[in-house]
């Protein structure tokens, strides 16, 4: 055999010596099932030991509620002039604020009326302040309504990237007291009509947020009169409306 001829055979045979060592096609997608198959599973016990840890967590007083219940304990040492606080310390997930207008504002001699509300993961996010009622003010930003108002609408009084967690609730509370000074109030969202005419005729403007006033009051009073009505309805005659007004007004 020639020289030539006997390199050739070598090669063959090298040849299907590697072509034994090669991994079939099927062989790797064995392998590739049981790489996922494990990634699966560790992934399933991740999932669990987190949702055991949720569970854990739920049955124990929430940091959350630990959290609020210490702001409203250090408040009641640095209580904020003209603000009243109502609220269950056993679960204070919603607070009710009474808020009087600031002196030197057109405000002033107004209470008015709001609710803070704390999201889940409370203090990685602010509070929610709710105003309960329609309050005259040229600021867009916490009016849905037209025509100047802080609206009724659940919106934080503040971006979310403004806020650390922290910071306590009653920062929140000064915020809302801020919107009162009208003079040193800065907002880049306002309602064109309404800022007009702070602009041009201040004691218009003033004159609308006394109206505003008066009119959400009589809107109250009539809101606890029906209330007051239908609590005590079964203790009188059917037809003692009168009687009901001369209680309560």
């Amino acid at each position: 055999m020639s020289q030539e001829r006997e390199e050739i055979l070598q090669k063959e045979i090298t040849s299907v010596q590697d072509e034994n060592d090669i991994i079939s096609l099927d062989q790797i997608k064995d392998k590739q099932y049981v790489q996922r198959k494990k990634y699966q599973s560790r992934n399933l016990q991740i999932k669990n030991q987190i949702q055991r840890k949720k569970e854990t967590i739920n049955k124990l007083p929430s940091f959350r509620l630990r959290r609020i219940q210490g702001e409203i304990s250090h408040y009641e040492q640095n209580q904020i002039q003209g603000v009243k606080l109502n609220y269950n310390y056993q679960n204070p997930v919603a607070i009710y604020l009474t808020i009087q207008g600031p002196k030197g504002t057109p405000y002033y001699g107004a209470w008015f009326n709001y609710e803070m509300t704390f999201p889940d993961n409370y203090p990685f996010e602010p509070p929610i302040i709710t105003s309960l009622q329609t309050v005259y003010h040229y600021s867009e930003y916490n009016c849905l309504l037209k025509g100047g108002c802080f609206g009724h609408a659940p919106r934080h009084l503040e971006y979310k990237s403004g806020w650390l967690p922290s910071y306590n609730f009653d920062r929140q509370i000064k915020k809302v007291i801020d919107y009162f000074y009208i003079e040193h109030f800065t907002d880049m969202w306002v309602d064109t009509v309404t800022y007009q005419i702070y602009l041009k005729d201040k004691e218009q403007f003033n004159k609308n947020v006394k109206s505003t006033i008066a009119t959400e009051k009589a809107k109250e009073q009539v809101k606890q009169y029906l209330v007051f009505q239908k609590c005590i309805k079964q203790f009188l005659p059917i037809n003692s409306d009168s009687v009901f007004i001369d209680l309560f007004f």
